[in-house]
């Protein structure tokens, strides 16, 4: 934990690690703990899926659904577009690895588990909003999924999450 990492709070990168953590000399927060279930379960270990989705009624949809399957441990991914009145959809199975690897990024590196949970613009009247809406669903085994969620505004690692999804979100882009 010795380079400098972006504040997911307020997006400064201001800050410094403390106790096996990061600090946040501008806002003050902390960011970067290890995260456990209600049951005191590392959190990484009994994440079981997401769902991701972007867009709004002019620009399309973006629909990713990512799961563990339990019987198998296969993990699955779906992915769908929806633009101008076409659906475009791929399914497969992914890696468990690549699986693995993309919950580490979500959880080490997004730090998704110190994320608001809503995400709205402030309007001053003079903006003029896209309408873009966004979810972001982890599914935990046993317990109730966590939302993340939000209109025209965004966690500051919200892009690195998209460039993460990028490769499955190409599938189905027209």
């Amino acid at each position: 934990m010795s380079e400098e990492k972006m504040c997911p709070h307020c997006g400064s990168r201001e800050t410094e690690v403390r106790e096996g953590h990061y600090y946040c000399r501008n806002c003050g927060r902390e960011f970067g703990r290890d995260k456990e279930t209600n049951n005191g379960e590392p959190l990484k270990e009994k994440l079981t899926g997401l769902r991701f989705g972007i867009g709004n009624e002019k620009d399309g949809v973006l629909r990713i659904r990512i799961a563990k399957e339990a019987q198998t441990d296969e993990v699955v991914y779906e992915v769908y577009q929806a633009k101008n009145g076409f659906i475009n959809k791929k399914a497969d199975i992914m890696d468990t690895a690549v699986w693995n690897r993309l919950v580490n990024t979500l959880v080490d590196e997004c730090f998704v588990c110190d994320w608001d949970r809503q995400y709205y613009p402030v309007n001053d009247g003079a903006t003029l909003y896209q309408g873009v809406g966004w979810r972001l669903d982890l599914i935990v085994e046993g317990e109730d999924e966590i939302t993340y969620q939000g209109i025209d505004a965004y966690p500051v690692y919200l892009a690195r999450v998209r460039r993460l999804l990028a490769p499955y979100a190409a599938m189905v882009r027209k």
